[in-house]
């Protein structure tokens, strides 16, 4: 099989995996929305306050529900552990941020803002590997490195798409058309 031909498989297939990952994740956040919806308390009057914060005995605090800067977002975790924010508002739109160690492996989901496109984000080692994706006027998919060196990027926009792979450097080592 030609090597071209192996590439556009093995493209579609990197695409049919991205799908599947963004929809493991969605269902994930219906299904943890669900329990949540179903275990809730029965029977209590209602609770109103600004900002909800959970701390452990030692006063530490692990987990805050609130309203700032236009946002309404739940953060839970932080520092060297696993982190997960999401975030609500009318300003920068809605967001979900996962992430472990400290940080350095994390996923992100948006929809975009009023001006912003959505974007989809997995990666790890800081960005060393990761899938991501972009739909703007200039749609792009990277599978590969942050910096696009040792990666696959798709990109498609106006009257023109493209399929470039790209080595150490950032060096085109192909590319169509």
């Amino acid at each position: 099989m030609p090597p071209e031909i192996e590439l556009v498989s093995r493209i579609q297939r990197l695409e049919k995996s991205l799908v599947r990952m963004y929809l493991l994740v969605l269902l994930l956040f219906v299904a943890c929305a669900g329990l949540l919806w179903l275990r809730r308390p029965r029977g209590i009057a209602k609770v109103q306050a600004t900002e909800f914060v959970l701390t452990d005995e030692n006063g530490k605090i692990l987990a805050s529900l609130g309203h700032h800067a236009s946002e309404t977002c739940l953060h839970m975790g932080e520092g060297p552990r696993s982190t997960a924010y999401l975030c609500v508002g009318d300003v920068y739109g809605s967001s979900l941020y996962l992430s472990n160690h400290g940080g350095v492996d994390r996923a992100f989901i948006s929809p975009g803002d009023f001006g912003g496109s959505p974007v989809f984000l997995i990666s790890t080692n800081n960005g060393e590997k990761l899938i991501a994706a972009n739909l703007s006027a200039t749609t792009k998919l990277i599978v590969g490195s942050g910096d696009e060196a040792n990666s696959v990027t798709l990109q498609s926009g106006g009257d023109k798409a493209q399929i470039r792979i790209s080595g150490t450097s950032r060096k085109v080592l192909w590319h169509a058309p």
